[in-house]
C-alpha cells in the first residue's frame, strides 16, 4: 500500500510511515449512525405504501383469499349449498333432489370484480355443464344470481349463511 502523505510504498500492516512519519489509518472513518437510521426509516415506509397500494387498488380477489364460504338456500324450489374457499379457487355446489337423489358439482373460481363471482360447475367428468354467476355481497354472507347450462337453460338461486 501506498502512504497518503508521500505516496511512498510502505508495508500493509504499518501504522506510521517510515518515511516521512505520517499516520497511517485503515478506514478509521467514522460512519455516522444517522444515515443508517434514515435508510433503514424509508425504506419501512416505502414498503409501507407498496403494501398499501397493492391492497387498495389490486385484485379484489386477494381480499377474500383468506376467506371462504358456506351457504344454503333453494334453486328451482329444492334445497342446495355452496361450499367454496378462495385460497383454493374451489368449491362444490350441492342441490337435494328429493328421493335422495342430489345433483353435486366441483366449482372453480372463473372470475371476481366488484362482488361479481362467476363460477364454472364441472361434472365428475371434468366437463364443463354450467356456470353460476350473481353477486356476493362483501361479508360473504349471501349470494344471488343465476344459474346456467351448456343447453342455455337458466335457475335463479339464492343462498345465504
Amino acid at each position: 500500500m501506498k502512504c497518503p502523505k508521500c505516496g511512498k510504498e510502505i508495508a500493509n500492516d504499518s501504522v506510521f510511515c517510515e518515511y516521512c512519519g505520517e499516520q497511517i489509518k485503515k478506514n478509521n472513518r467514522v460512519k455516522n449512525p444517522w444515515r443508517l437510521i434514515a435508510f433503514l426509516l424509508m425504506a419501512v415506509v416505502a414498503v409501507g405504501v407498496v403494501y398499501v397500494l397493492v391492497h387498495q387498488f389490486g385484485n379484489d380477489t386477494d381480499d377474500l383469499r383468506q376467506d371462504s364460504f358456506y351457504l344454503t338456500g333453494t334453486a328451482a324450489g329444492t334445497p342446495c349449498t355452496i361450499q367454496f374457499d378462495f385460497l383454493t379457487r374451489q368449491g362444490r355446489y350441492t342441490q337435494d333432489l328429493g328421493s335422495g337423489r342430489q345433483t353435486v358439482r366441483d366449482l372453480r373460481l372463473s372470475s371476481y370484480a366488484a362482488n361479481i363471482l362467476i363460477l364454472d360447475a364441472y361434472d365428475t367428468k371434468g366437463r364443463r355443464v354450467s356456470q353460476f354467476s350473481g353477486t356476493l355481497d362483501p361479508q360473504l354472507n349471501s349470494y344471488s344470481g343465476t344459474i346456467t347450462n351448456n343447453q342455455g337453460g337458466a335457475i335463479n338461486f339464492h343462498v345465504s349463511r
